[in-house]
């Protein structure tokens, strides 16, 4: 079974600006990234709190439901970040274009 970012990364833009749009929030594309990463961060936060990987405060793990759960915010955060940064084309890219890039010589 292989994941279709591609697929999940048109999802999670279209799940994000439906929201944005009911709720009929009002801010600027700068203000939005930054609140981006915060959700990021938070959401790592609890992925790690979850599988007890807490280096201050180890502790057992949770349920697989509630790290999957935890996983897919982590996941859905990128995502919005990656929007945000024009990062999304290098999302969906062939295998033939990763290479091709990959071997391109450095920008200055």
């Amino acid at each position: 079974m292989e994941l279709n970012l591609p697929a999940m990364l048109q999802t999670a833009i279209q799940v994000e600006n439906k929201r944005w749009y009911d709720h009929a929030y009002a801010m600027q594309p700068e203000e939005r990234l930054r609140r981006a990463y915060v959700v990021a961060q938070t959401a790592m936060s609890q992925l790690i709190d979850l599988t007890g990987q807490t280096v201050l405060a180890p502790q057992n793990a949770a349920d697989s439901d509630s790290i999957l759960t935890a996983y897919v915010a982590v996941v859905d955060a990128f995502f919005q970040i990656a929007a945000r940064q024009s990062w999304s084309q290098l999302i969906v890219m062939t295998p033939d274009e990763q290479v091709a890039i990959m071997q391109k010589r450095p920008a200055r």
